[in-house]
């Protein structure tokens, strides 16, 4: 993506930097115990 599109988005992607972060952790929390429980 060029660069003058990434400064266009980043006024959005920075308001919604914490709730996506959030979401991270949380399904990867979720994927690291299904994977202990999976035994993978």
């Amino acid at each position: 993506m060029p660069l003058d599109e990434v400064a266009a988005e980043a006024p959005a992607w920075m308001r919604g930097r914490r709730i996506f972060s959030a979401r991270a952790r949380a399904v990867g929390a979720k994927r690291v115990e299904e994977n202990r429980e999976g035994g993978e």
